[in-house]
């Protein structure tokens, strides 16, 4: 029941919103770790990984648990502060907004979208 729901929404959007595919509107990219972990671990580049994003309540990661050194940087996937990113597992889909220039861990990012074109419930 709240499949159709759902669709119904999605066929009756406010006045001048459109349906489109994610990847028409952003850049989409995959997070990567750099292996072995343990190795990259420990430097001041900020490591956004799922549990980062789901343990707050703001719409902004402006911090990580864990930050790796220059040459994880090289291994991972690096993004700009403002970036998009989604939960591509555990809570999948979870939007957020990179507070801070980080590397990606097991996430997917639209990084060319404007925290200004983010709509929110809140």
């Amino acid at each position: 029941m709240k499949n159709l729901n759902l669709q119904q929404k999605i066929k009756n959007l406010p006045k001048g919103w459109r349906k489109v595919k994610l990847g028409e509107v952003v850049k989409v990219k995959r997070g990567a770790s750099p292996r072995p972990i343990m190795k990259f671990l420990g430097g001041n580049i900020p490591w956004v990984k799922i549990s980062d994003a789901t343990g707050i309540s703001s719409r902004f990661i402006n911090n990580t648990k864990e930050k790796i050194i220059k040459e994880g940087k090289k291994k991972s996937v690096f993004l700009p502060k403002g970036s998009l990113i989604l939960a591509n597992s555990g809570q999948v889909g979870f939007p957020k907004l990179l507070g801070v220039d980080g590397c990606i861990c097991k996430i997917i990012s639209g990084d060319n979208i404007s925290p200004n074109d983010i709509v929110t419930t809140n």
